[in-house]
This record gives C-alpha cells, structure tokens and sequence, in this order.
C-alpha cells in the first residue's frame, strides 16, 4: 500500500503541489517556518508546534495544520518545500527530494553572533527576507537591552536533570553571560555539553542555580541526578532561577527570551526567585 502511495506521489506535477507552501517537520524546524513564513503559506507544522510545555512559538502556531512526520502526509498535503531539524530524519529527505520536493535543514548556531546570519540566509532560501531581517534585527535589539540591564555578573551552576551543564562554546553559556551569570562550568574550563559533578557543586558553591528542562515529572533515569539529596539541599541553600526549557531548547533566535526571564530574575537586582526545587 505504501509503495502504491509513494509511486502515485511521484507521477505528481511540483504544480499541483503548490510549490510555494512550506511544512515544517520538526518541533525546532517550526520555530523558525511559523514567524518567517506568512500563515496562509504553512502547509503545516510538527504534532509539536501548538504544545505550550516545549515549543516557543506554541500562540502563534494555533490553528495551524499539523502533519504526522512522514514524507507521505509532507506530500500530500500539498508542501513545495520541507523544513527539517537539523539533524535525523536522513530517509524523510532522502525520499520527499526523490519525489521533486525541496528540503531545508535548519542551521545550528553554535553562538549568539551566528543567529542573525542564520536567519538571514533561511528566510532568503523561503523568499521571506524581509521578515527574516526584522527577526534579526529584534533578536539583536533584546539582547542589547538585557545586556544594558543587567545587575553585575555573579557565578551560576546551570544544570538538566541529567546533571549536563554548559561549558564555554556553548549557547547556554553566553546567554547566561548577557544577563548577567558567569557558567560556573565555563569558569573551571570544562567545554561544550559536559556534566557538572556533585563534588564541584559542593567544593565550588555557586552564587545561584539555573536549572531547566525540569518541568517533566517522569522517572526516568536520566533525571536521578535532579532528585539527588546532595544537589536538592544544595539547591535548597542556593537562588535558583528555573528558566522554562521551551525556550532554549533548539537554541537560535527564541534564546533571547531566557536571556530575558534571567535578566528579570536576577538576584542582584533584588528579586529573589525562590530556593528550593525548580
């Protein structure tokens, strides 16, 4: 039956497909189609997009058709073009080119200067230059403001229930550092995406905690760090600041919020978000 589908797609002209709409397939893919691309040219977006717990662009994706992520629902509903995540889905594409459909992967920027040009260079590929220029140009501006608000620098542990961190090359990192936190991990020279121990934690007392992707309650092992005595007294003794995962998971433009929630809860400037469990 699917390969009866997937052959009948094929005979089908990029005409009668509406070679100018756009899907998103992907929950990162769909934070950059929905504020780039006018909504009566959304083919659809990711069972993802509309969720308020992860997606940062949940308001705005209200009403939007959403799409099972396979080639078949991408084609049929009508997409001249597919945005991606940047990474997986490598069959997905494979297949949605071989039947004349254009694929778009997201880029990953790595740093906050990388973020504007990114935009640029995607909204230019859908034909929305325009509104990727006013994108970059208001991610800039927010960030700007938080960076000119901002009390002092003070010294922040930022962990995931899994006990990862952020270390310097990372996109947590320099957000933290616009509003005002200095990574305790970048600070002892750990790079990238590693693991902040208990040992550090305990020998080297942060000035605050910044936690995240903490608003899931399952039980998983991956969270058995977050439910550790050590971390949850030490967590208990410490400001914790909870920034909501939804808007720094994918990293890019969304990021400026984070850097926004931690300016405004910043301990220095007298706002005490609460000690305790985030």
């Amino acid at each position: 039956m699917r390969r009866a589908l997937i052959l009948a797609l094929a005979v089908l002209p990029l005409s009668a497909r509406a070679a100018d709409r756009v899907a998103s397939a992907g929950l990162c893919a769909d934070q950059l189609v929905i504020p780039l691309v006018g909504r009566d040219r959304i083919a659809g977006v990711s069972p993802e997009a509309a969720s308020a717990a992860v997606s940062p662009v949940a308001e705005a994706a209200q009403g939007l058709p959403v799409l099972a992520p396979s080639a078949e629902a991408l084609v049929l509903v009508g997409a001249g073009t597919v945005v991606l995540n940047t990474y997986g889905e490598g069959k997905t594409q494979a297949l949605l080119e071989k039947l004349g459909v254009r694929v778009l992967r997201i880029p990953y920027d790595a740093t906050l200067d990388e973020v504007p040009a990114s935009l640029r260079r995607l909204g230019a590929a859908l034909g929305e230059s325009e509104r990727a220029e006013a994108l970059a140009g208001d991610f800039r501006r927010r960030l700007e403001a938080v960076a000119a608000g901002r009390a002092g620098t003070i010294t922040a542990a930022y962990y995931r229930p899994d006990g990862g961190s952020a270390g310097h090359g990372t996109y947590v990192a320099e957000v933290m550092a616009v509003a005002g936190y200095d990574s305790l991990a970048a600070r002892l020279g750990q790079p990238g995406w590693g693991r902040l121990d208990l040992e550090t934690l305990v020998l080297t007392p942060p000035d605050a905690v910044i936690t995240s992707f903490f608003e899931s309650k399952g039980e998983s092992l991956r969270r058995l760090f977050g439910r550790h005595p050590v971390f949850r007294r030490q967590l208990a003794a410490t400001p914790a600041v909870a920034v909501p995962g939804r808007l720094w998971g994918c990293g890019g433009w969304p990021v400026v919020a984070a850097a926004e929630y931690m300016g405004v809860h910043h301990p220095g400037k007298g706002h005490h978000p609460g000690k305790g469990t985030p």
